[in-house]
């Protein structure tokens, strides 16, 4: 018998954390591995050019599959805490496992990725896939949400890795920034 809790998360704080040590497991041709104990925060990659979601709570960025998520960048993390105590009890004899899903879309700074220097043009739900590199959507533009230019944070050349800005955090789930 399989039975399935669905949780919200209880919280999410974004904050940057930097880098963990690149390894090779296996040896020189074997898969890459991080130790996450040890961490730099020296870039480890340029850094990108756009608008990230500001620092703090991003915990109702979370909570649906929409167009708003959290726009992180090079060494950013998000802590994401569950609330254990909402779980059913187990019958007796049983073992608890657990699954995250998550709903979003990474972009790296590879110098062979399409537009890899910023992080727009952002994705949305509606995009059809991407061919040859380009995304042609079946909609024009992204959906249009007010909120995303709001509560945008001043531009600070001297924060993390040199970021444009930050966007400010908002109860209204608005820390999305799109052009």
């Amino acid at each position: 018998e399989l039975r399935t809790t669905a949780m919200d998360p209880a919280s999410a704080d974004l904050h940057f954390r930097g880098f963990s040590r690149e390894y090779r497991k296996g040896g020189r041709y074997g898969p890459h591995w991080f130790e996450y104990e040890e961490v730099s925060t020296e870039p480890r990659w340029l850094p990108l050019e756009g608008t990230f979601t500001r620092f703090g709570d991003v915990q109702p960025l979370l909570l649906e599959p929409d167009d708003r998520y959290v726009v992180m960048g090079p060494g950013d993390e998000a802590t994401i805490a569950f609330d254990a105590r909402q779980l059913p009890s187990l019958p007796p004899g049983w073992r608890r496992d657990f699954l995250l899903y998550s709903v979003g879309w990474v972009k790296d700074a590879d110098l062979n990725t399409a537009t890899g220097n910023t992080v727009y043009p952002l994705p949305f739900h509606d995009m059809s896939p991407v061919r040859a590199g380009r995304s042609v959507s079946r909609r024009r533009s992204p959906p249009e949400l007010p909120e995303r230019l709001q509560h945008e944070a001043p531009k600070d050349p001297n924060g993390p890795l040199g970021r444009s800005s930050r966007i400010a955090s908002g109860s209204d789930r608005s820390l999305f920034f799109a052009p």
